[in-house]
């Protein structure tokens, strides 16, 4: 792209590259890595007419929260148990309400 003069770099990231929910801090912090790579090519790449962008789609229905909470199985003696379950209970409606405009 630098030699053609031009192109653009499409990187997807995520909400969750701004704000980190329980037990996805893993996936948050590879969004949060990718928005920074994606802002220091910005300035490294424009210069020589390669655009990068970044795309941070808002919340939509997926089996994101299912799949969050079904790793690892929290049992009675865990010290995680309390906060997972609030987690679960309150995770479950949050991808309607955003892809509504009510978050």
């Amino acid at each position: 792209m630098r030699e053609r003069g031009g192109g653009t770099i499409v990187n997807i990231s995520s909400v969750a590259g701004h704000i980190a929910a329980p037990f996805t801090g893993a996936y948050s912090a590879s969004k949060h890595a990718l928005e920074a790579l994606s802002e220091a090519l910005w300035f490294e790449l424009r210069p020589f007419g390669v655009r990068v962008v970044l795309v941070e789609p808002g919340g939509f229905p997926t089996n994101f929260g299912q799949n969050v909470m079904t790793e690892p199985d929290w049992n009675e003696t865990s010290p995680y148990r309390p906060l997972a379950t609030r987690f679960s209970q309150g995770h479950g409606g949050f991808p309607r309400r955003a892809a509504a405009g009510s978050a």
